[in-house]
């Protein structure tokens, strides 16, 4: 649970229906659209700058950055039959786990949805994939 101590937030945060975890899925409920329209409005249209502390080294040392890239790039790339990844067909529906039937190109998957087995077969682009925390495998 978060807790939400923003003034501006708080109504918003008290009209939310409480969601819950059944079977290991999260049940994300059905939020208002005037609702959700009031949440985007208060995503910054810049993230926040990040101050370095004069003293740090952060600045001179890119290379975890660049490891992080290299290592996320191996996470998708080692994508195979059988994996269980995550899959959005459109976003007002979410994202629900997928198990990958066939690797189809270099960037194409074929995926059936997990919990939703008559439903057809489809392909998606490798990129546009999630990941599960391997504890919800």
């Amino acid at each position: 649970m978060i807790t939400v101590q923003d003034p501006v937030l708080l109504p918003i945060a008290a009209s939310l229906p409480e969601g819950r975890v059944l079977r290991g899925n999260a049940i994300i409920p059905i939020v208002a659209t005037e609702v959700y329209a009031k949440l985007a409005g208060l995503i910054p249209a810049e993230p926040p700058a990040v101050v370095q502390p004069k003293n740090s080294t952060a600045a001179a040392k890119p290379k975890p950055a660049r490891r992080a890239k290299q290592n996320t790039a191996r996470l998708w790339d080692a994508v195979k039959a059988g994996d269980v990844v995550l899959a959005c067909q459109n976003p007002d529906e979410g994202w629900w786990p997928v198990v990958v039937v066939a690797v189809v190109q270099a960037d194409r998957l074929r995926v059936r949805w997990r919990d939703y087995e008559t439903e057809p077969v489809f392909t998606i682009r490798r990129q546009t994939i999630g990941f599960l925390h391997p504890s919800l495998r």
